[in-house]
């Protein structure tokens, strides 16, 4: 699209060819939360491209609505294609109706129970694998144990070592780039001979071949999405949703799980009663996907002329929204960059702004599985230690994805 005809209001800041890129460089939630003060749809440039940003909660349910069909998956879900094909979390209309369906039995309540005992068995693992001080590169610990879990769970067996460690070492490298790409102010780039796009096409390739070899693997009688998608007709999709699995299942939640641990071991207090009163920990989980939520933004593109407000937007136009920016607003959350888990002690209310797994036909299809892991792993992991930040670490509130957590563990109660 070229220059907007009409009077969305524009965001202050843009640059002539790269727009408002380097504002988002430096802060990518921080500067949508500033876009509340411009309006409820803001026009921002990814280079010379607009984007219409939607501030005000009731306009992203609007978008979200399941039945509008005045929006399609967007940029971002474009440059996941490129990694995952066409997956859940990357198609629309009847075609993404009939994707879930066909992957719901693989999260049927059912298995609810034994999701639990493989979150437990593998946190168990990974706690008896520590020692009292030492060292522990939470992040990486994470992203193998989600691995571990996701493959287990809904892949039909466990992945071997190698595998199983290139995968929590790639696969929040994937996750970055896709954002990334969405971001660039031209798809060109993408194609330039750098290290990085390199390197992105080489993990591409391992990312295909290990996906391949778990369609192979398995016997298509079991509960795991490859199984589920043969009976439902669906072999074709197998490999796609597999990746799409692979992508979206082991980065945020591991992501999540270690933001926990990092706001127990800034908040003595709130462990200590964590540990305590068990029931205590749905709060804090729940605020700390409002505080760190995993994705900076969602995207869609219009499919017709689309009126969201007071404001017309085209046919084609590209939209977006960051939940992590509505988590923030202050007229729904006082203080909102408080770490305050008790802002929730009366339950959680369906706030309009707390979409910690999206909404309408596009909702998180693993959400309780999700939420049961880290419910799990936390609690199995506090019953034995507690991890201990350095004091002088603080992860500036604009940073969602972390390069490192360096933690070390004590024994709780001096238990060996």
């Amino acid at each position: 699209m070229g220059e907007s005809t009409f009077a969305v209001p524009v965001a202050p800041g843009r640059q002539p060819l790269v727009g408002h890129m380097p504002a988002l460089a430096r802060d990518v939630v921080g500067f949508f939360e500033s876009l509340r003060d411009v309006g409820d749809v803001v026009e921002v440039r990814f280079g010379r491209t607009p984007v219409y940003v939607i501030t005000d909660a009731e306009l992203v349910h609007r978008a979200m609505a399941a039945d509008s069909g005045d929006f399609v998956q967007g940029k971002l879900y474009d440059k996941l294609a490129r990694v995952a094909g066409g997956g859940v979390a990357c198609t629309d209309g009847p075609g993404h109706l009939d994707q879930r369906r066909a992957l719901l039995p693989a999260f049927r309540p059912a298995r609810n129970a034994e999701f639990a005992d493989l979150f437990r068995e593998q946190a168990l693992e990974l706690s008896r694998s520590w020692r009292p001080g030492q060292p522990v590169n939470l992040l990486r610990d994470m992203y193998r144990l989600t691995t571990r879990t996701t493959a287990r769970a809904l892949l039909g067996g466990d992945l071997d070592d190698a595998d199983t460690n290139w995968l929590a070492d790639n696969i929040p490298f994937v996750f970055s780039i896709f954002a990334l790409q969405t971001l660039s102010p031209s798809d060109l780039l993408e194609h330039l001979p750098t290290a990085t796009n390199r390197r992105y096409a080489a993990v591409r390739e391992r990312l295909r071949a290990i996906v391949d070899d778990v369609v192979g693997r398995s016997s298509g009688d079991g509960d795991d999405i490859v199984s589920t998608l043969r009976r439902a007709h669906h072999g074709g999709d197998a490999a796609d949703e597999v990746a799409t699995i692979l992508i979206t299942a082991i980065e945020p939640t591991a992501t999540v799980i270690a933001w926990l641990f990092y706001y127990l071991a800034r908040n003595p207090a709130v462990e200590a009663r964590v540990h305590d009163e068990p029931a205590y920990l749905r709060p804090v989980i729940t605020e700390v996907l409002r505080l760190r939520h995993p994705i900076y933004f969602v995207m869609r593109r219009t499919v017709r002329e689309v009126r969201l407000g007071s404001w017309p937007l085209p046919a084609g136009a590209d939209v977006l929204w960051s939940n992590a920016a509505l988590h923030r607003d202050p007229a729904a959350f006082p203080d909102p960059h408080v770490f305050d888990p008790d802002r929730w002690a009366s339950g959680e209310p369906p706030h309009r702004h707390y979409l910690p797994f999206g909404g309408g036909a596009h909702k998180c299809l693993g959400h309780r599985f999700a939420t049961s892991e880290i419910d799990v792993v936390v609690s199995t992991i506090t019953e034995r230690w507690r991890l201990v930040l350095d004091p002088d670490v603080e992860i500036p509130l604009g940073v969602l994805h972390p390069d490192e957590m360096p933690v070390s563990v004590v024994a709780r109660d001096g238990r060996p």
